[in-house]
């Protein structure tokens, strides 16, 4: 497969199977992209407040689309980087392998600039990091970058 790059809301895009986010392990949803699930999918920041909530793992939603927290995020900062790229390796990657199997079509969405935003992290070290793992994968890739963006 490949790594699809579309302009729109990650959240309104009804073609997803499935849609990951980087979370921290504080448990709020309080703010970014985080926030924005916890209010149109509730499910999701109910299956944070489930979880043990330990870097590297993720926590998981039920419904369409299933929503992966991923937690990779080691703390909040305003101004450093709190993006842990090996947590964010790591799990990706194994997410990858967990969709991989499936008998379905699996259309992966995650947000443009995933970790970069409030936690600091480098895109283009991100970008490498799914090119690398998303595109030889059957599971397809769709990076969505919201308009006001540009």
């Amino acid at each position: 497969m490949s790594i699809e790059y579309r302009v729109g809301n990650l959240l309104e895009q009804e073609d997803l199977t499935h849609m990951a986010h980087q979370a921290n392990l504080y448990k709020t949803f309080g703010s970014g992209i985080a926030r924005a699930i916890k209010e149109k999918f509730p499910r999701a920041y109910e299956a944070d407040q489930r979880s043990v909530g330990v870097l590297g793992t993720w926590s998981v939603s039920d419904g369409t689309p299933t929503i992966f927290n991923l937690y990779t995020q080691k703390g909040i900062s305003s101004v450093d980087r709190v993006t842990s790229y090996d947590h964010l390796d790591t799990t990706l990657r194994a997410l990858e392998r967990n969709l991989a199997v499936s008998q379905r079509p699996v259309r992966l969405g995650i947000p443009d600039h995933l970790g970069c935003g409030l936690a600091h992290g480098d895109w283009k070290i991100v970008l490498a990091m799914l090119q690398s793992i998303f595109e030889t994968s059957n599971v397809q890739l769709v990076i969505c970058k919201l308009p006001s963006a540009f």
